[in-house]
């Protein structure tokens, strides 16, 4: 993962996976207010925001949120350059 391409806001989510929720807000924990098919072409328009793991385990690409452009925010690990 390139961070200079996610801030340029290039990306496109995983084509080989199904679907990805998209959040109101940074975390898991937000409320999904709508799901992307794989493959969908998004614009990165904030973030990164780092939310700390709740288990006390070690940070991870799933603890880095972006905001997609017109539609909320979506876990780092389902975006790629």
């Amino acid at each position: 993962m390139r961070f200079d391409l996610l801030i340029k806001g290039g990306e496109v989510i995983d084509p080989a996976a199904q679907g990805f929720n998209v959040r109101a807000a940074p975390g898991k924990q937000a409320k999904v207010v709508g799901c992307l098919a794989g493959g969908t072409v998004v614009r990165i328009d904030n973030g990164p925001v780092f939310i700390a793991p709740t288990s006390g385990g070690s940070p991870s690409t799933l603890d880095v949120w972006w905001h997609i452009g017109g539609r909320g925010w979506m876990v780092q690990q389902y975006l790629h350059g």
